[in-house]
């Protein structure tokens, strides 16, 4: 993960607590987190030991006090204000939090693939979404989702739950760009195709660029 990147995931984590970072590989933004005095108790949680080992090398011993280290998949049993999981799939993501013994009140969620699934989900389990959008890091785009239970936008469009409120107002230009350079390929496929559903993902590509330009007129 780049540092670009993570500094952008960690500008979004609220203050709190207890920060749960899951599937957090070497521990960066839950180590930078507790540094920065964004959260007074990090848990770090990976599916492998060996990059756990590695969060545990780097981190300051002065911060022994405030954390600890499970080699497990997903929250489990864990209690937290807010729970960090980055740089995993969509459905991966959903599966982590529906299996959740407790869910935490705020999340930072960056998921790769199926945002529109994950958008759902949090809708449909009572959060709301508090900031959405989409940044570029090293040629490829990535979404960031915050929500928090009972708090935020939990009515959303069709085209909100497939794009995320923040990117349709117009407050990424990143998605601006993604947007243009999908339209483009897009426009190739249909130089030499009829697929109907090519020509949907066009047509909805369009629709958001419509948005955007409404929400800044």
């Amino acid at each position: 993960m780049s540092i670009g990147r993570i500094d952008w995931i960690i500008g979004h984590v609220p203050p709190c607590k207890t920060l749960a970072d899951v599937g957090c590989d070497h521990g960066i933004v839950g180590g930078r987190c507790l540094m920065y005095g964004l959260a007074k108790y990090v848990h770090f949680i990976d599916i492998s030991q060996p990059s756990l080992d590695k969060a545990k090398g780097w981190i300051p011993k002065a911060f022994a006090p405030n954390i600890d280290f499970t080699c497990q998949d997903g929250l489990g049993d864990f209690t937290c204000d807010c729970a960090v999981i980055a740089g995993m799939g969509g459905l991966e993501t959903i599966s982590i939090l529906s299996k959740a013994a407790h869910l935490p009140q705020k999340l930072v969620l960056q998921p790769m693939r199926n945002q529109p699934d994950v958008r759902r989900w949090l809708v449909n389990s009572g959060y709301g979404i508090v900031s959405d959008e989409m940044a570029l890091f090293a040629d490829k785009y990535y979404d960031l989702i915050v929500a928090e239970l009972g708090k935020g936008q939990t009515q959303l469009t069709d085209l909100q739950f497939e794009f995320g409120i923040g990117n349709l107002r117009g407050d990424s230009g990143a998605f601006f760009e993604y947007l243009e350079e999908k339209k483009q390929t897009l426009e190739e496929i249909m130089k030499q195709t009829n697929d109907s559903g090519v020509k949907a993902r066009y047509d909805l590509l369009c629709a958001a660029v419509e948005n955007i330009l409404e929400e800044m007129a």
